[in-house]
């Protein structure tokens, strides 16, 4: 198009100022190399070997003219085909014995679970009282206990089990599903759930909240709340409108299984980067040492003498409440 020599540089300029149409076609296509190089890096090179192996068929292969192998150096090809193809083999008996080990530990981990709860909370006999709610309260952690209110108390004494699992999806991932488990679990999505027994507050048997991740951004849902009439722990009766709906929300940790702040129009909800924060604090610290937390001081259950799990109007914590979202507001 503009030859070589000192010139060639004068030739493409004045060819480009004209609008020359070979000039922009030449553009073009030096965008879409631009944009397979992008390709090219964020997921051919992480996965070259299987692209490789699934673009051949050995030993019948035979150099595409587009990739400018040259015939002489089809023998190399073929070399590195058959220690790639070991190399395949290699890793797929190591995922292989990883999700044998995986599939035994987990099974011996379920049980174990199970056997715990039998003792926290047996089908007979009164079991450890209030142990999460014990646990919940012996945890050093000044982040959780700015949500954790003295009503959200009242309902984690029906607690039976607090549980989490990674949610069984790819997460855009390009590893394969076998070796899903080694990935990172800030890369993981995943489900807390609690259960309860005869609460007085809500008609739920179970709550709880699922993350997700798009695009690098958290994603979350919840399983909403069923409450009582008159038992609403998430906001007062005097903001709760004739069909049931909140229109302004307090602090209280059941918020992470509300709807979340752009899901719903009420003032005081969670985004869904603070629902993840809370429902680290439990998938973090407070499920895996339960137990090491409960042992800290067993008696600590703050619930002295006698209490009413009735909420009632809240009068007597109005004004305090008031403060604080006021300051909410501030920040």
């Amino acid at each position: 198009l503009i030859g070589e020599g000192a010139d060639a540089a004068e030739k493409l300029l004045a060819l480009m100022k004209k609008g020359d149409t070979r000039i922009v076609k030449l553009q073009e296509e030096m965008q879409q190399d631009r944009s397979f190089a992008k390709h090219i890096w964020r997921d051919f090179v992480p996965r070259a070997a299987l692209h490789f192996i699934e673009s051949v068929d050995n030993p019948q292969y035979q150099c595409p003219p587009y990739l400018g192998i040259p015939q002489e150096a089809e023998q190399h090809v073929d070399k590195v085909l058959a220690v790639q193809r070991e190399l395949d083999e290699k890793r797929a008996d190591f995922a292989d014995i990883l999700r044998k080990i995986r599939e035994e530990l987990m099974g011996q981990l379920t049980q174990l679970r199970l056997k715990r709860r039998g003792i926290v909370v047996p089908m007979a006999g009164e079991g450890l009282p209030y142990f999460w709610l014990t646990a919940v309260r012996n945890v050093p952690d000044p982040e959780l206990w700015q949500a954790v209110t003295d009503r959200d108390e009242l309902a984690l004494k029906y607690v039976t089990d607090i549980t989490w699992q990674y949610v069984e999806s790819r997460q855009g991932m390009s590893e394969p599903e076998d070796t899903d488990f080694l990935m990172a679990p800030q890369q993981r999505g995943f489900k807390l759930e609690i259960a309860f027994a005869n609460s007085p507050f809500f008609t739920n048997d179970k709550l709880w909240v699922e993350f997700s991740w798009k695009s690098g951004d958290v994603q979350s849902k919840a399983s909403g709340i069923q409450w009582k009439e008159g038992q609403c722990i998430t906001a007062r009766q005097r903001d709760i409108g004739a069909k049931g709906k909140a229109t302004r929300f307090r602090t209280s940790m059941f918020k992470l299984f509300e709807p979340t702040r752009a899901a719903s129009s009420g003032q005081g909800l969670w985004d869904d980067h603070e629902k993840l924060a809370m429902a680290l604090h439990f998938k973090v610290e407070v499920v895996p040492n339960a137990v090491q937390h409960y042992c800290r001081d067993p008696e600590n259950d703050g619930l002295e003498g006698n209490f009413d799990d009735d909420l009632g109007d809240d009068t007597d914590s109005d004004e305090d409440e008031e403060e604080e979202e006021e300051e909410e507001e501030e920040e």
